[in-house]
């Protein structure tokens, strides 16, 4: 997701306001999706080896992995140096109460 808003931006599709909001958003749900770094750079994994696979010709999947084994062990990391925030209500519950929560509002293409 955050990928696509970076995209939006540099491509001029969002205002910075826009991205800033888009970004919030899916950072709430991660935190309501996960319970620490390890268990969120796992699934930025899972999601990369089912998007392109883990034996893909260009290497995305094994760059990806240095990555995340950097940020979670490299005393420098924000991922180390900064704690997992703390729960929010679970993405069930937050689905449950609003389905149609997106963005806040006026966090459209412009």
């Amino acid at each position: 997701a955050i990928w696509m808003v970076r995209t939006g931006l540099g491509a001029g599709y969002l205002s910075r306001r826009n991205a800033i909001d888009m970004v919030m958003y899916a950072g709430d749900h991660a935190r309501a999706r996960f319970g620490s770094w390890k268990e969120y750079g796992t699934s930025v994994l899972l999601g990369r080896a089912i998007w392109g696979g883990v034996d893909d010709p260009s290497g995305m999947f094994e760059e990806r992995a240095k990555i995340v084994k950097m940020l979670l062990n490299d005393p420098r990391s924000t991922w180390v140096t900064a704690e997992w925030w703390p729960p929010i209500e679970s993405a069930d519950e937050a689905d449950e109460d609003d389905p149609e929560e997106g963005p806040a509002p006026g966090a459209t293409l412009h």
